[in-house]
């Protein structure tokens, strides 16, 4: 009879942990953000918003599978219909978003580790580490990037969502022993991946995804295991590289253009030697181990963070900006085959293959004329979150386990619970600390300037100013600007506007002129009255 109660009671605090974690994150990530659902529209914000809807009506027939962002293209449009442009309805979705995919990590790890039944730690201590990892991919400073920015929220946190989404599916179909369940859920993750292609093109990674989250976890690395599912895999590489193909994405001329056409720089955002030098295979691909390293090392150590870091692409091999940076990328990955000889430790290996697979795309060959962006790791966020909340997990069993009056004090369930309840804290204050640089865009720019001198910085930085009536110090930031990249017609647009509002003309002229000559002219100069 005790046996019976005890298991009953076993099983009751079972199913309280497994929904109370993601319940008590959930809250804890909207109390965060809460402030920030009535901030403003940010920088490319409001122009991303209304360059893409129709506001006469939706069209959700020309909507539906038109190109690789359609999904992110009708929300927009959705949310303008019923609430115009206010931004809390904008923040208060990509919020949700992000809260859903916070919820699909937390089941789709716990499912995983329990299947994990040949590394001991990981199947024992599968909620506790799901927990931290969903934690972590909540409320982790980083994370605020992404979620704070309406423009990118809406495509890589749809992009994260729908990833989250088809895995999980694919998990519970291919574990499942009913066999009508095990189609159903098929089913909805092939409708679900086809979905997946219109939220961005990162996207295209999440055929090698799934047969990673099955290799790893479900065959246990056993090709037997792995081989009766060959066919699913066909399914999820036809829907997502068949759609791309529709979309005009996969065709090899395009492919072509994309890999081997040079770039210009953008506007005030020069990562050449020069505003005329050209972004090439060669310094792009050398840029990326840098670039890589900093992804890392931000969720280790997230301090500095910036939306917009002043950082140039390396020129030679033998500049320390390539060599240092690459010998650390090819360390973490000796320290990933090392982490594979072990059960125990091979998790750590599908955490950084996860990273690297989303990240390759984007941080490889293909020039882009942004080089450090923290917003494009949301997607990969998930492989070193798991690696972080790992190395918590197991350093803090066996912290407990070494020391006789720890674990007299606190067994290891309330360590872990402990460590838990502190991270969250600790997390909590610093995401929320971070999102009030999205306050305003004085504020927000301001933050950029303290970690970037770049001319695009310098003159959103003015703008945001001159909004707020501080005419001298605005002019200050745009000669500032300018000084920085004389190529770069902003400030003179917005310099010439200042004058001739002050009815200086020929500073007006000067400035209005020097657009034109850089190849950006402005309206009043066509004004014959």
């Amino acid at each position: 009879m005790s046996d019976g109660l005890g298991s009953v009671k076993k099983g009751h605090a079972h199913y309280l942990f497994f929904f109370g974690a993601p319940f008590v994150l959930s809250i804890t990530t909207i109390a965060v953000y809460f402030d920030s659902l009535w901030y403003g529209f940010i920088f490319d914000d409001l122009p991303t918003i209304v360059n893409c809807i129709h506001p006469s009506s939706i069209d959700f027939k020309n909507s539906l599978f038109s190109n690789s962002r359609w999904v992110s293209y009708l929300l927009n449009q959705l949310t303008y219909a019923y609430w115009g442009m206010h931004p809390f309805a904008y923040r208060a979705v990509n919020l949700l978003v992000h809260v859903f995919t916070g919820i699909l990590v937390f089941i789709l790890l716990v499912r995983l580790f329990r299947c994990a039944t040949k590394s001991v730690f990981l199947h024992e201590h599968s909620w506790f580490i799901a927990t931290i990892s969903s934690m972590l991919f909540l409320l982790h400073p980083v994370q605020t990037q992404t979620v704070t920015y309406i423009t990118q929220m809406r495509f890589e946190g749809f992009v994260t969502f729908f990833i989250m989404a088809v895995l999980t599916t694919f998990v519970f179909a291919a574990t499942t022993k009913n066999r009508f369940l095990k189609y159903m859920l098929y089913g909805v993750s092939f409708v679900l991946s086809a979905f997946a292609t219109g939220t961005k093109e990162i996207i295209i990674v999440l055929p090698a995804l799934v047969i990673l989250v099955d290799w790893f976890f479900i065959a246990q690395a056993e090709w037997i295991k792995l081989k009766p599912r060959v066919l699913i895999y066909a399914v999820y590489a036809c829907v997502v590289w068949g759609l791309f193909l529709k979309y005009g994405l996969l065709k090899p001329d395009v492919v072509k253009v994309l890999v081997t056409h040079p770039l210009h720089c953008n506007s005030g955002n020069v990562l050449t030697a020069h505003a005329h030098e050209l972004i090439d295979i060669v310094s792009f691909a050398l840029s990326q181990f840098k670039v890589l390293m900093h992804y890392i090392t931000i969720f280790f150590w997230p301090v500095n963070l910036s939306f917009d870091y002043d950082v140039k692409l390396v020129r030679h091999i033998a500049d320390a900006d390539f060599w240092a940076p690459a010998l650390g990328i090819l360390a973490f990955l000796g320290m990933l085959v090392l982490w594979y000889r072990s059960w125990s430790t091979r998790v750590l290996t599908f955490g950084g293959l996860w990273f690297f697979i989303v990240m390759l795309p984007r941080t490889s060959i293909v020039p882009s004329t942004e080089l450090m962006c923290d917003y494009k790791t949301f997607p990969a966020s998930l492989g070193m979150m798991v690696i972080i909340a790992y190395c918590i997990a197991y350093f803090t069993v066996h912290l407990v386990r070494a020391w006789p009056m720890v674990n007299a004090l606190l067994h290891v369930r309330g360590a872990l619970i402990a460590v838990q309840c502190c991270g969250c804290l600790l997390l909590a204050w610093a995401s929320n600390d971070r999102t009030e640089v999205w306050s305003s865009e004085v504020v927000f720019w301001k933050d950029a300037l303290e970690k970037s001198s770049k001319a695009r910085v310098l003159n959103h930085y003015a703008a945001s100013l001159l909004h707020d009536g501080e005419i001298g110090c605005a002019i200050e930031h745009f000669n500032k600007a300018i000084e920085k990249d004389d190529w770069y017609a902003d400030p003179h647009l917005n310099l010439g506007t200042i004058y001739q509002a002050q009815n200086k003309i020929d500073q007006a002229l000067h400035h209005f002129n020097r657009a034109v000559e850089i190849g950006q002219g402005h309206r009043e100069l066509d004004n014959k009255d």
